[in-house]
């Protein structure tokens, strides 16, 4: 588990199953690790620079430029180029991601041995 999850003390009230915990910590690395699942946008106006969310980035989606406040339609048959190169990029970053999570799933989690039990196996072998 990461270290940045936390568990409640409200949480011992009941018990969760593995794969769920497993969901809520995927759930929880992508969201925040915005670096990870973002885009940069380039606007077509000012030409800045700036990030969203590679989800968002989809046919049908606007979003209002941060200093320029011009509206950006993102479609997937847009001519402009600033436009198609943040499409094919959140294209990628969710194909990456889906990828990732399902390696995750598919990938057997190992049993971490704590510092305190790690060395007991070996000092059983050399017993025998």
């Amino acid at each position: 588990m990461a270290a940045h999850l936390v568990r409640h003390p409200a949480a011992r009230a009941f018990k969760l199953s593995s794969d769920i915990w497993d969901e809520l910590r995927i759930h929880f690395q992508s969201h925040c690790c915005p670096r990870m699942s973002s885009v940069q946008v380039q606007c077509t106006r000012c030409k800045g620079v700036f990030r969203d969310r590679a989800g968002r980035l989809q046919d049908g989606y606007s979003r209002q430029c941060p200093s320029c406040e011009v509206v950006l339609f993102f479609a997937e048959d847009s001519q402009h180029p600033f436009i198609k190169r943040a499409m094919r990029s959140a294209r990628t970053v969710r194909k990456q991601m889906r990828e990732l999570e399902a390696a995750k799933r598919a990938a057997p989690e190992a049993q971490a041995q704590s510092r305190r039990f790690a060395g007991r196996t070996r000092a059983a072998e050399r017993e025998d």
